[in-house]
Order: C-alpha cells, then structure tokens, then sequence
C-alpha cells in the first residue's frame, strides 16, 4: 500500500485482507518468515539495510 511491506491475511475463501501497511514510522521492509513464539503471537523483523534500523513486530493468528 505505502511500498513498504504489507502483512495481510487470506481467507479460507481466498480473499486477500489487509492487517497492517508498513510505512516509515512503523519499520518498513518486512524481512524473514514470521515465527510463532510460545506466547501464541507470531513476530516478525523489519529492516532497511540502509539505514540499519530495525522493528521488531506481533500480529496475532488470523481467527478461522
């Protein structure tokens, strides 16, 4: 959406759903599968090579 990365959903259906847009302010360039951790949450890495700054980001599993 903002050419920073997105993270969506699909749905069993097929049909694509946004959950964030990635920007400037938020981390940018999603890299790296997402991990989920034992707390449930998945998390992920965003980071620009350069400026070697780095987000570190939790999204919840999609509800079936």
């Amino acid at each position: 959406m903002y050419g920073r990365g997105t993270l969506f959903k699909i749905t069993t259906t097929g049909t694509f759903q946004l959950v964030h847009p990635f920007n400037s302010n938020d981390g940018s360039l999603p890299r790296y599968n997402l991990v989920q951790a034992s707390d449930g949450y998945l998390y992920g890495v965003t980071g620009s090579s350069l400026t070697n700054v780095a987000t570190i980001f939790r999204s919840t599993l999609p509800e079936r």
